[in-house]
């Protein structure tokens, strides 16, 4: 039952990333006004964004079915889309934005708990 919650949490985070992925491609956007990113450094964000998303889809399907490779990738994923946070908030917006990124870092923890309980000896 962990498994399943905490691959569910990793798609629906993993989901958000691509949206925010999608939202960057064509540049940093015009109407954010706290954007302070060029265009070239919110396609290369995008492009972080895409890759922890497709992570982060893949392992929380695998997790979700109990696949031990994608509990110990999603961990991994799960780091890079903590690390990864902290680099794009600062890229895009020229600050760490703690309300952001301690949201990320608690749905990472909770996430981590799961896959940490739902573990198999």
């Amino acid at each position: 039952m962990y498994l399943i919650l905490a691959g569910i949490l990793m798609v629906l985070v993993g989901l958000g990333c691509g949206f925010g992925a999608k939202a960057l491609w064509r540049g940093a956007p015009k109407n954010w006004p706290d954007v302070i990113a060029s265009d070239a450094v919110a396609r290369r964000t995008a492009l972080g964004l895409l890759v922890v998303s497709v992570a982060l889809l893949v392992t929380g399907i695998g997790s979700a079915l109990g696949q031990l490779w994608a509990v110990r990738a999603g961990g991994v994923a799960l780091a890079a889309f903590v690390g990864g946070g902290f680099w794009g908030n600062y890229a895009i917006f020229g600050d760490l934005r703690p309300k952001h990124t301690i949201t990320n870092v608690v749905i990472a923890a909770v996430i981590f708990g799961l896959l940490w309980f739902g573990y198999p000896d």
